[in-house]
């Protein structure tokens, strides 16, 4: 009656089926990685948004007299610390280097060695 090659009613539904649930599959993959590309995306700003404030406190302290350089490593040492993601510890190495790096400008500036905290130097010199 029917010919074999001709697929009947029940095997295009079955294939409807599979294709919808690979097609569901893949728009689930592709959301998913734009999201976690957009997270990744908004860690790294942030981050480098903290390197660049780090950068300029840095940069005037070292332009500046001892009392306001203190005042740029308070800015340094109180800003919030990290991203709350996986740059956390870049964040963290890069404001303790900018933090060491104006103690060293302001032991040369005042001839003073107060230690490596900065709470130190900001007791003296606030």
């Amino acid at each position: 009656m029917y010919s074999t090659r001709v697929m009947q009613i029940n095997g295009y539904k079955k294939l409807v089926i599979i294709l919808s649930t690979l097609l569901a599959v893949a728009c689930g993959v592709i959301v998913y990685g734009a999201h976690k590309n957009a997270s990744q995306q908004a860690h790294v700003l942030q981050a480098w948004g903290q390197f660049c404030n780090y950068w300029q406190c840095r940069d005037l302290a070292h332009k500046s007299t001892p009392q306001y350089a203190v005042y740029m490593l308070e800015i340094i040492a109180h800003v919030p610390k990290g991203t709350n993601g996986p740059l956390d510890w870049m964040v963290e190495r890069e404001r303790e280097r900018d933090a060491h790096d104006v103690i060293e400008y302001l032991r040369k500036a005042t001839g003073e060695d107060l230690g490596e905290e900065p709470t130190n130097w900001i007791k003296k010199y606030k």
